[in-house]
């Protein structure tokens, strides 16, 4: 199973650290299944160890576990104001460092790419391609 290279962990540790309580990320990855107690330390610290040591457990699904993480701060539409405006900014930040590793999120916490092959044209394009007329 491929596993997370350190610099994604290190973006979505910043992007979700920014907008989460620590309350509210002990409660994100327990109920996704994170190994172990929550780590002591800052908010930044804590999502850091924690996608390390799931992703160090061969035992972990890390890319379902990192899907869950993400799923609420990708697809919640209860950021408002100052807050939704930089929520906005750190889900673009999230995908562009997703794609970078070959990676994207999609809809209900799904995480693609790795291991997973996703269709690499569109059927509008394959149509075009091929000439088909409608």
């Amino acid at each position: 199973m491929a596993r997370l290279p350190a610099p994604l962990i290190a973006d979505v540790a910043a992007s979700v650290s920014g907008v989460y309580t620590h309350s509210r990320i002990d409660n994100v990855f327990k109920r996704n299944g994170a190994p172990g107690d929550p780590p002591v330390g800052n908010k930044l610290d804590k999502v850091t160890i924690w996608l390390e040591r799931a992703d160090a457990d061969s035992s972990v699904d890390v890319h379902e576990l990192l899907g869950g993480v993400l799923h609420e701060f990708m697809e919640s539409e209860s950021f408002h104001g100052e807050l939704g405006a930089a929520v906005r900014q750190e889900r673009e930040r999230v995908t562009r460092a997703l794609a970078k590793h070959g990676l994207s999120y999609g809809t209900g916490g799904r995480i693609f790419g790795g291991t997973t092959s996703l269709p690499t044209k569109s059927l509008d394009a394959l149509i075009r391609q091929r000439n088909v007329r409608r």
